[in-house]
């Protein structure tokens, strides 16, 4: 191997990603960041950030955030969601006139943003639901 090869790794995207997703604990994932610069760029923030999330499931920025980019979505594993924080909206009125509570509106927008989001979780495997008041 020459010297500009051990340089940059000389590995594909794909199987540096790979070995990447074959790492579990946080503290081997930043022993293996600290290891090489492209190793770094690849694990931090996604994999360290974006592998396990926590937050509420009416957080509508937190949907939007994560659907922005789609390797970020395909990251995720773990996902725990929580009902303790409701958003405090007034009544709006909708087009046709009838007036809805920003909140059913908020969760019909969330329901989708939130549909779209799980299907591009690829290697999501375990929601938590926190139901604790």
């Amino acid at each position: 191997m020459s010297l500009m090869q051990s340089k940059s790794l000389g590995l594909p995207d794909e199987v540096a990603d790979m070995i990447v997703n074959w790492i579990y604990r946080r503290r081997d994932l930043l022993s293996l960041a600290l290891s090489h610069s492209r190793f770094y760029r690849l694990i931090v923030p996604d994999h360290l950030h974006y592998r396990h999330v926590e937050f509420c499931i009416f957080d509508y920025t937190m949907w939007k955030y994560l659907l922005e980019d789609s390797l970020r979505l395909k990251r995720i594993e773990t996902i725990k969601l929580s009902a303790h924080v409701k958003p405090r909206v007034p009544p709006i009125t909708n087009p046709s006139g009838n007036q809805l509570s920003a909140l059913d509106e908020a969760k019909k927008v969330n329901s989708e943003l939130m549909d779209n989001a799980l299907k591009g979780m690829k290697l999501l495997h375990v929601v938590i639901w926190d139901s604790e008041e």
